[in-house]
């Protein structure tokens, strides 16, 4: 009776893969976090609006709302600019700039509470 199994001998040309290491979460969301921290600092409010605007353009819900005719707007990027306005003075109220800077927090955690508390309290 001949045996159905075969002796195999490792083949020394199968190369594996190296595993490419991950950035971590937090090391991309600093890099697409924006400039807050030095624009707080130089009050450089045109572009703590520019920033603030990508935030409220690119939010999950703004843009949800806005698919589903919940804002209404005159032109294409009113309702987003109306947000912004209404973010903006939110802020400056409650003086959240200030406290951002008082608790030296990063661009990423600014980014991450205006985008995950202020925006979704409006």
């Amino acid at each position: 009776m001949k045996s159905i199994t075969q002796k195999t001998t490792p083949d020394s040309t199968v190369s594996v893969p190296r595993e490419v290491p991950r950035t971590s979460r937090s090391a991309e969301r600093s890099a697409r976090a924006g400039h807050w921290v030095e624009s707080l600092r130089n009050s450089d409010v045109n572009r703590l609006w520019a920033e603030l605007h990508r935030i409220v353009s690119n939010h999950p819900l703004v843009r949800a709302s806005r698919s589903a005719g919940l804002l209404i707007e005159e032109g294409a990027s009113r309702a987003y600019t109306d947000l912004t306005q209404e973010l903006f003075v939110q802020l400056l109220t409650k003086s959240r700039f200030q406290h951002y800077l008082d608790t030296a927090m990063t661009n990423a955690e600014i980014e991450c509470e205006i985008g995950q508390i202020e925006l979704t309290n409006l």
